[in-house]
Formats: C-alpha cells, sequence, structure tokens
C-alpha cells in the first residue's frame, strides 16, 4: 500500500494542499480554498482563524474525495504558515481577537519604542539589531503584543498563549490541543536570538510572558493527531499524524530545493539557503525547517521582503479595469504590448507600506502619468516593473550582504508563488536582474511542508528527505522546468530604469507618498 502525506500552506489570501507519495515524490492531488484578509482600516491586516480551519477542512475534503485514496493511507500531516502573525487564545485555544497578520502595520510606534528601550537598557544605540538580528518591524509579531498591551489592555490580560497561524491551526484539528512551536516561525518573532533562544531583555519590552510562548520543537516532531470531529468532517484517519512544520518561505525553499529562492505571491521575498545569518538590520534572519538531527542550530534562510508583489500588480488592474474584470492572462497580454520601460512611467508598488526600505506610512506613488492624455493601460506593465524593481532593491541587499560572507552566488535564481506564473511578469523581474530564472512549477511552501511530514515520518534529516523527494518528484512530473533568460536588449534599459526607479523611490520619502493625480 502506498503511504502519502498531506502538506498544507495556510496564507494570507488562501490555503493551498498537496497530497505526496512518499516514496515517489509524486503530487497525487492538489486543493486550493481562499479567503479575505480583513483590512479594518489602511494598513491594518487582520483575519478570523476560523477562515483557516473552515478552509483547511474544505480542501482536505476535496483532496481526499479527488485523489481516490483511503483514509488509512494518509499517514501525516504538516503546514506551513503565513509567517508574524500573532493569535492571542485563551485557555481552550479560542482566538481573544482576530489574527494580526504580517503585513499590519499598526504596530510601526510600538517598534520605535521598542528599540529605544532595548537601547537605553544597554546604552547601545543598536542593541536590538545585535541581539534579533535585524530591525524591530511592524509586521513581526512581537511588537502586535506590544500594541495589544497599549491599545486593547483587556484583551491584553487574558491571553493564555501567543501562536503563529499554522500553530494555531494544528492545535485546533489535534485531539491532543498541545500548543507547539518551532524555530522557523520563532525566528520572525521579532525577538529570537541568532543562537536560536529567545531573548530575556526584548521580550520583557515587548511585554511577553514566557507562559505565552509555546513549546519549541523540531519540525518534523510528532504533535498530535487528527481529532475525531476532524476526521469526521475531513475524511481523514484519527490515525493521521500531525508534524510541527515550518514557516511559508522556509518551507518554500524546501520544497523547491532552491539555494537562491525567489518567491512572488502576496509578498515578495528573496533568500539564499547559508551556514550562518547575514545581519545587516534589513535582512530576516530565518532558520529553515529543522529535525532532531540538527536542531536547533540548522540551516538559515536569510531574506528580504517587500510587502506588496503580485498583490500591487491586481491593485493596480483593478483601478484599470475594476475588481473581478481581468485575468492574468490578460494582464500578461496587456503587458507584452507595452513597450519596456512603460513610456516612462514609474511606479514605486508601497500599497500597504513597505519593510525595505522601512515605510509603514508607504502607498502607492507613481510617477509620470497624466490620467487626461496617456494609455491607461500602461500602468500594468509599469506595476510589473515597479514590483521588479523593488525587489532588485532587495536583491542587492541580500547580495552585498553574500559577498561579505563568501557566499556562491548561483547562476540562476528559482521563482516560486502565484506571481511566478505570469510569464511576462517573469519576464520582466529576469530582465531587471539581468540573471536566468528557473521555474520547477512546485506548490511550494505547501510541498515543503509535505516534505517536513514525510521526514517525520520516516525520522530522516529534513534537509535529505526534501532533496530526495523533489528530484523523484520532478521526474515523474508531467510539467517540467522552466527555464526564463534575460533578453539582451532590456538589460541596459532596465539598468536605466532601476536608477530612474531609485530617484522616485527618494522623491516619494521626501513627500511622505502624497501626491496628486
Amino acid at each position: 500500500m502506498a503511504k502519502y502525506v498531506i502538506g498544507g500552506d495556510l496564507g494570507s489570501s488562501g490555503y493551498k494542499t498537496v497530497l505526496l507519495d512518499i516514496e515517489s515524490g509524486e503530487i497525487k492531488a492538489t486543493a486550493n480554498v481562499t479567503y479575505e484578509v480583513d483590512w479594518v482600516r489602511p494598513n491594518w491586516a487582520q483575519q478570523d482563524p476560523f477562515l483557516w480551519k473552515e478552509a483547511f477542512v474544505k480542501a482536505t475534503k476535496r483532496l481526499i474525495k479527488d485523489s481516490g485514496i483511503r483514509d488509512r493511507e494518509v499517514e501525516g500531516i504538516a503546514f506551513s504558515g503565513q509567517q508574524h502573525g500573532a493569535v492571542v487564545v485563551d485557555k481552550e485555544n479560542q482566538p481573544l481577537h482576530e489574527a494580526i497578520l504580517w503585513c499590519c502595520q499598526r504596530s510601526a510606534k510600538e517598534c520605535t519604542d521598542i528599540e529605544e528601550a532595548v537601547a537605553r537598557e544597554t546604552a547601545e544605540k543598536d542593541a536590538y539589531v545585535r541581539e534579533i538580528g535585524m530591525h524591530a518591524m511592524a509586521g513581526f509579531q512581537g511588537p502586535k503584543v506590544l500594541w495589544l498591551h497599549n491599545h486593547l489592555p483587556r484583551i491584553y490580560k487574558k491571553i493564555e498563549q501567543l501562536l503563529f497561524p499554522k500553530d494555531w491551526l494544528k492545535t485546533e484539528i489535534s485531539r491532543e490541543k498541545r500548543w507547539t512551536t518551532e524555530l522557523s516561525d520563532l525566528s520572525g518573532s521579532g525577538y529570537l536570538k541568532l543562537d536560536g533562544t529567545v531573548s530575556e531583555l526584548v521580550m520583557r519590552v515587548m511585554k511577553l510572558s514566557h507562559h505565552w510562548i509555546p513549546e519549541v520543537l523540531p519540525s518534523t516532531s510528532y504533535v498530535g493527531a487528527i481529532s475525531e470531529e476532524v476526521a469526521k468532517e475531513t475524511g481523514l484517519s484519527m490515525d493521521t499524524k500531525i508534524f510541527g512544520g515550518g514557516g511559508d518561505n522556509p518551507c518554500s525553499m524546501l520544497g523547491n530545493n532552491a539555494y537562491l529562492l525567489e518567491s512572488v505571491g502576496t509578498s515578495g521575498t528573496f533568500s539564499v539557503r547559508a551556514r550562518q545569518p547575514i545581519v545587516d538590520g534589513t535582512l530576516h534572519p530565518f532558520l529553515l525547517p529543522d529535525d532532531r538531527f540538527s536542531h536547533p542550530q540548522g540551516p538559515r534562510q536569510p531574506l528580504h521582503c517587500i510587502i506588496d508583489a503580485a498583490s500591487a500588480i491586481d491593485y493596480m488592474a483593478e483601478r484599470v479595469y475594476g475588481k473581478g474584470r481581468f485575468t492574468y492572462e490578460m494582464l500578461n497580454r496587456v503587458a507584452r504590448r507595452t513597450p519596456a520601460g512603460s513610456r516612462g512611467k514609474v511606479i514605486i508598488p508601497f500599497i500597504h507600506g513597505q519593510r525595505v526600505p522601512y515605510a509603514p506610512q508607504g502607498r502607492l506613488y507613481i510617477k509620470g502619468y497624466a490620467p487626461s492624455k496617456d494609455e491607461k493601460e500602461d500602468l500594468i506593465r509599469a506595476a510589473m516593473e515597479g514590483v521588479a524593481y523593488a525587489m532588485k532593491y532587495g536583491f542587492e541587499l541580500l547580495r552585498e550582504g553574500m559577498r561579505k560572507q563568501e557566499i556562491v552566488e548561483a547562476e540562476r535564481i528559482t521563482i516560486t508563488g502565484g506571481g511566478a506564473k505570469g510569464e511576462e511578469a517573469s519576464q520582466i523581474r529576469s530582465d531587471v536582474y539581468g540573471k536566468e530564472l528557473i521555474n520547477p512549477h512546485t506548490e511550494g511552501a505547501a510541498v515543503g511542508a509535505a516534505y517536513i511530514a514525510a521526514a517525520g515520518l520516516l525520522d530522516e534529516p529534513v534537509e535529505k528527505v526534501s532533496a530526495r523527494l523533489f528530484e523523484r518528484g520532478i521526474q515523474v512530473s508531467p510539467q517540467k522546468p522552466t527555464l526564463i533568460a534575460p533578453r539582451d536588449e532590456n538589460i541596459k534599459l532596465y539598468e536605466e530604469g532601476y536608477e530612474r526607479y531609485l530617484e522616485v523611490l527618494e522623491e516619494a520619502f521626501k513627500n511622505d507618498f502624497e501626491q496628486e493625480l
């Protein structure tokens, strides 16, 4: 009898899941369920955690039905999850407030307060960066809790546990209701030190209690089994094992068997697989999912993030065509018709603020567009180019850190995420970077989570298992990797375009992103 595991990716715009054969590496079935982010105010993002459970049930039920397998053939499950989110719960795992998400900017002031408080206590200006590896960001989990302390004290006083999104879900669907986490998600908390332990100083400043932090285990650890209620709702067996899982960016690195990875989904990230963190104040000091063989000193994933990538293109398309009145095939056609450089139009795609460069106040900023005389559709390609320039900004910071640590840069960049499916948008990014891109066409983060479950079942190192299953999966997949090469005629044009982008970015900061169109 074949053995299968399920990998689920709990994202901010939807839940994706895959069924993996742990012998052949074949993805037997996939299922997706979408949901919405609740933007309660400009740049304030939250979500009802029960949306995640509902999506998990629907997608899993569909996965089992479509694959035609028996319930007992699914032996394990693990989740990747949107990182940095804060889910505060009571003793029964019931949320006390909607989950505050990674893209929320409400705690920007708290970040300033945190760094200043750490500096005062240590008499060292950059003490927070030295302790944690980068500056405090509003997206991180810890500052969100300080915001709750400052603004919603009645909720703050009731907190029993502080969870990341995927850790809430795995607790909610289990019999044991055991609260656990692991280092790949915890490395996006804002209070984990570079040595893999929590910072007593930073936790004190953030008003965090040690009692709220779940048990920290290797990513491949068994943490429970499916509850009777969830088994009935999904078609899974109550014997299905639940494993620790990982953050979505680290899981995507595993799922694509990548060394240098670009991910373009709602957000956009650039990261590299490394043995040591790169500390420059801007790069996220992520840890890759680990196992009992490497815990707590597993491989690193220094990462740059922009808040809006594909979501910025969607936002601009809605302004041009209206909500729901466009397809990605249509956007690709429009972008191909528009000349490179978008006839001088430059877009700074900071729809919901920005992490690098840090701009929680950031908003969309457009230069070179006159509504009365210019073609509105030029803005589609301009948005794609703006996202590519914003990604290049972080890529250059990553490159600089790699050079300092003598980390070899790969000839090709592995690409993943929904934005990787946009042919012209991907071609633009290849031209802007001046590098080849390779798309293995995997559901990266969900597949990475499945590899974690497989490694847990097999009790083998997760890096070894993921590399083996990835290679086997590529061999049996009907869709082979796609290579995208930069176009020589556009490389110089986009080098000049990037310099222009930096000039407009400086102008946007000077104007505090205020403009009239």
